[in-house]
């Protein structure tokens, strides 16, 4: 979705078109990877903005609930954000917590029809993360290849 589509859609839900949710979309659309609220405030620093620690959670937590970006727990302790696209699941590295995403779509698919079919089950959502050691991590000694 377009940035201005979103903002759009954010004024559509009554929300008004600030320069903090406007900066918030465009930070998101250009991540590669999902980000932590630190990393999101470190990008918002670099634009010269600079919301108290409340708001932006608040901001945050209000573009999830719209479903225009999307939480994701790796369980250490920290939500990382992305932007709502097509389903995709991540790579984790867990010395460095480097988080790829990776696009398997077609496999996963097949495989949930599959269980749903064989066990008569409605599947409404899934999950599914790849714990490791990244590239750079393995190349610095500390992993298994």
């Amino acid at each position: 979705m377009k940035q201005q589509a979103i903002i759009h859609e954010l004024q559509r839900l009554g929300l008004r078109n600030t320069r903090i949710r406007r900066e918030l979309v465009a930070i998101f659309q250009h991540a590669d990877n999902p980000l932590a609220v630190p990393d999101i405030a470190r990008e918002l620093a670099d634009r010269r903005l600079y919301p108290n620690k409340t708001t932006l959670y608040r901001e945050v937590s209000r573009l999830a609930r719209c479903n225009l970006i999307s939480e994701l727990d790796i369980g250490d302790g920290k939500k990382r954000y992305e932007m709502q696209t097509d389903h995709h699941h991540h790579l984790v590295c867990e010395q460095c917590h480097a988080i790829t995403c990776v696009p398997i779509a077609n496999q996963l698919c097949q495989l949930e029809e599959e269980l749903a079919i064989h066990h008569d089950f409605s599947i409404s959502r899934h999950t599914l993360e790849f714990y490791g050691t990244c590239r750079k991590c393995q190349k610095a000694g500390g992993g298994r290849r």
